[in-house]
Formats: C-alpha cells, sequence, structure tokens
C-alpha cells in the first residue's frame, strides 16, 4: 500500500468531502482512491524553484516577524 501524501481536504456546502493526495512515485488520488493517468504527475523545474524560492521568502518573512517581537 503505497503512503499518500495529501495535499488539499476541504469540505463542500453539499457536505461531501474532496481530498487530494500524491504517493512517492507520482501518482494521483482523489479521497484515497488512485486515478488513472497516462503519466506520472511532474512539476517543471521553473515550478520547483518557485516553490523554493516561496519557501525560503515564507522563511525570511518568519524570521523578520520574530525579530520585531523580541526587538
Amino acid at each position: 500500500m503505497p503512503v499518500v501524501h495529501e495535499f488539499m481536504n476541504t469540505d463542500a456546502p453539499s457536505g461531501k468531502q474532496l481530498s487530494l493526495g500524491i504517493d512517492d512515485d507520482g501518482s494521483l488520488y482523489v479521497n484515497g482512491e488512485r486515478v488513472i493517468t497516462q503519466q506520472k504527475v511532474r512539476l517543471d523545474w521553473w515550478v520547483n524553484v518557485a516553490v523554493v524560492l516561496g519557501a525560503l521568502g515564507a522563511f525570511a518573512q518568519g524570521l523578520v516577524a520574530v525579530y520585531s517581537i523580541y526587538k
């Protein structure tokens, strides 16, 4: 049984729940069920760079916020 990393979970106004996830092999899952796709989910290199830059920016903002609290 593959380990599914859930990245979205939401409740619809109708009461239904939707969760999206991806496993280590890149297979997509909706509500815990594997979605059959023609190819694995892959991100372009620039998307990976943007994610890393966004994470670094969030970390820097956190450092500035902590610094301003204890200043």
